[in-house]
């Protein structure tokens, strides 16, 4: 009788939405957060998210290949400017395609705010998805 309620008891749990996408945008956070002083061990870093992203995303689905490859790819470029001053702004790291569009209300400044708060750029909106319904994500834990 027992067993059968632990059975039944997990399978009403939802499935983890976005775990390897979650992995991915943690690494590339992991690596950038060094270059802003957030984080000095990106390997450590990387091991607790591996973990932590078995939760997946806060959201209904999957936002997708090519909206986690934009996402990782503006934590990366904030990462590599961070790399050369931490406390340097969007305007004078990224220009062009390759820039980072803050969303609206966003108060970021620096390249190491994107890193901080990725949710906050249009690339990684989708983070934003699921806060509030006992989510936080985006939440870095740094």
């Amino acid at each position: 009788m027992a067993a059968l309620l632990i059975l039944s008891a997990s399978a009403c749990e939802p499935e983890p939405v976005g775990v390897d996408d979650c992995r991915a945008i943690e690494n590339a956070r992991c690596t950038a957060a060094v270059g802003c002083g957030i984080n000095a061990d990106a390997e450590s870093c990387r091991r607790f998210y591996r973990d932590h992203c078995l939760h997946g995303l806060a959201a209904a689905e999957s936002p997708g290949g090519p909206q986690v490859d934009a996402c990782v790819k503006a934590i990366e470029l904030a990462g590599a400017c961070a790399n050369d001053d931490p406390e340097q702004s969007l305007g004078d790291c990224l220009a062009g395609d390759d820039g980072i569009t803050p969303i609206g209300g966003s108060e970021l400044e620096t390249v190491c705010d994107v890193v901080r708060y990725p949710e906050q750029t249009r690339e990684c909106a989708f983070l934003n998805e699921g806060v509030g319904e006992g989510g936080a994500a985006g939440d870095s834990g740094d």
